[in-house]
């Protein structure tokens, strides 16, 4: 046993990415596995985002 990747399974990294590249609009640059981050939860990402936005002990 051991821990997933951080940023999800590489499978599913991919499987986002080829579903994101449907709808991209022209002349933009479609997302490659490495631009998506699996998460377990909605909560989870929307915490994660916010920490990495505000600093420790900064108002939201």
């Amino acid at each position: 046993m051991s821990r997933p990747p951080a940023a999800g399974l590489p499978e599913l990294q991919a499987w986002f990415a080829q579903e994101l590249r449907a709808s991209t609009p022209a002349g933009v640059a479609p997302p490659t596995p490495s631009d998506v981050t699996v998460l377990p939860g909605s909560q989870s990402g929307l915490s994660s985002v916010f920490r990495a936005l505000a600093g420790s002990g900064q108002p939201c």
